[in-house]
């Protein structure tokens, strides 16, 4: 799995290349949201996943997290 962060404004632009199919790449994807939030004033988050086939369950359930605790905007786009 290979990351690429953007930030622009207050939108994290976040460029997922692979699949996300182990604990580790679970948990990099969090930490790497988590930091980047963190850090910068974000509201939105947009996540694009390109050629990747599987996402983890934790992932579905880390992203509902946001959207319901910490009321941040989450969107996602599948690229072939």
């Amino acid at each position: 799995m290979k990351l690429e962060p953007q930030i622009e404004k207050k939108t994290l632009i976040l460029v997922v290349k692979e699949s996300i199919k182990s604990i580790e790449d679970s948990m990099q994807f969090q930490l790497t949201i988590d930091n980047l939030t963190m850090q910068n004033e974000i509201n939105n988050i947009e996540i694009i996943i390109e050629e990747a086939y599987t996402i983890t369950s934790s992932i579905i359930g880390y992203l509902l997290r946001l959207i319901k605790q910490d009321s941040m905007s989450v969107s996602i786009l599948c690229r072939h």
